[in-house]
């Protein structure tokens, strides 16, 4: 005769206990107004992963988003959802938010869409795993902020100009060539902001 034997495995669900950044895309944003004329996006992608204790990625965690500061409005996209906050009706139709929340994937990714503001700053996004969903930053949840994203300035403006040189007066210029004199260009735009790298000078 045969034996058999029967019984149930219970499988726990995967617990969400850590949370890191990945990456902002693109790193550097232009300020709110400037992204046409300056090549720049004003706003940035940024992405973070939840895993388990082991590393493993786990979806459906939800996670909160706020920024260290909002300085000259910036601000997350956050729209169609009660957790969104505006400062005024003007924020809400653009969905300008002090806050932001999203359920990670199947891949642990969750993302918060940045929204520059009028001054050039660096930015850093918290994203907490909201574990009892209730919203706020408990004791204990996991944390995390990010890295390497800036609001940077658009173009130059003739009154943010400036133009020097080391050696003004060349002792002999009038006799002989190949004398130098360092010639300076400082840039600004209309915040008075310097500009990106890279900037062209034409003299």
């Amino acid at each position: 005769t045969q034996a058999k034997a029967s019984g149930s495995v219970t499988f726990a669900d995967i617990e969400a206990e850590a949370i890191r950044f990945e990456e902002a895309e693109p790193s550097i944003i232009a300020i709110r107004g400037t992204g046409a004329a300056s090549d720049l996006d004003e706003s940035a992608l940024v992405k973070f992963k939840v895993t388990d204790i082991n590393g493993n990625a786990v979806s459906d965690a939800r996670v909160n988003f706020s920024l260290a500061k909002r300085v000259g409005g910036l601000a997350l996209y956050c729209a169609d959802d009660i957790f969104c906050d505006y400062a005024t009706s003007a924020d809400s139709a653009a969905g300008r938010s002090s806050r932001a929340t999203d359920l990670s994937g199947l891949d642990g990714i969750v993302s918060a869409r940045v929204m520059s503001g009028s001054v050039a700053t660096p930015v850093r996004v918290l994203a907490h795993i909201d574990t009892n969903r209730n919203g706020a930053l408990d004791d204990g949840e996991p944390a995390s902020n990010s890295k390497s994203l800036v609001v940077t300035t658009g173009l130059p403006d003739q009154n943010s100009l400036s133009v020097s040189a080391d050696v003004l007066n060349i002792e002999g210029a009038y006799e002989a060539d190949g004398k130098i004199s360092t010639i300076t260009v400082r840039m600004a735009d209309k915040f008075n902001n310097p500009v990106p790298d890279g900037t062209p000078a034409t003299l």
